[in-house]
């Protein structure tokens, strides 16, 4: 026997069932594997290590799979006799990705705004079901300023703030805090974050000391309103000087 046959140069269990068919695109420099667990996968040799880049899934388990020599389109088969064919569009792709997912084996990448409106459509599926508490997470890990400050907007005009806010895990209160303690200083928002300040401590005061993440977070929060007041006495303080002064140069 050859050297080199014995000894494999990757392994990896990516599926769940047998393996019974690959198929390897060179064009693409990817194996193509089907398997009894009903799913076709795309697997790429990376640093010596096999990984999947994407998974299909068909209603019976795939017994064999076969790609065209030019990658251009490939075929399915299953243990229900169906023989399914993917095949690209007559138009070249202008790129590898564009190929891939015209073949059906990726999914097109969405836009940042078609994240952020997928997002906000299940913010808004969780409002309208009264799922209070998972549209404050959906909006949280948006990772989007507006997103989170309409959702919060949107939970005080309802009412609901401190059902939104009722056992969420440690971690989202810490983010929800780090949110406030940074957008309390905006005028447009101060009455916002405060309200969202009280019923957090309202909450969850009882148990602060019990959490040394909250309880930083919230002296954190302590010290930059602290320190937002000061700014406004002394801006009060220059107003009244400024007013006196205005006041006796009309005498």
């Amino acid at each position: 026997m050859r050297k080199g046959l014995t000894t494999p140069l990757s392994q990896a269990s990516l599926h769940t069932k047998s393996v019974v068919s690959l198929a390897y695109s060179e064009k693409y420099n990817t194996l193509i594997s089907s398997a009894l667990d009903n799913r076709v996968k795309m697997l790429v040799l990376d640093g010596g290590e096999i990984h999947c880049i994407n998974t299909k899934k068909f209603d019976d388990p795939v017994t064999c799979v076969s790609l065209h020599p030019e990658s251009k389109e490939f075929a399915v088969g299953c243990t229900s006799g169906a023989l399914k064919v993917f095949k690209l569009k007559e138009n070249t792709p202008t790129s590898e990705q564009q190929a891939l997912e015209e073949a059906g084996l990726v999914e097109r990448k969405l836009t940042k705004d078609e994240i952020l409106q997928k997002k906000m459509g299940t913010i808004q599926q969780n409002l309208s079901t009264f799922q209070y508490g998972k549209a404050m997470k959906s909006a949280l890990y948006a990772r989007n300023t507006d997103v989170l400050m309409s959702t919060i907007e949107e939970l005080l005009r309802r009412g609901t703030l401190h059902v939104a806010l009722s056992n969420q895990n440690d971690r989202s209160i810490v983010q929800i805090v780090r949110f406030a303690t940074l957008h309390v200083d905006k005028p447009q928002f101060t009455d916002t974050m405060m309200a969202v300040f009280d019923v957090i401590t309202n909450i969850y005061g009882p148990v602060v000391s019990t959490s040394s993440f909250l309880h930083r977070e919230l002296l954190i929060a302590q010290r930059k309103i602290a320190e937002s007041i000061a700014v406004l006495n002394q801006m009060e303080r220059s107003m009244g000087i400024m007013e006196l002064l205005l006041n006796s140069s009309n005498f």
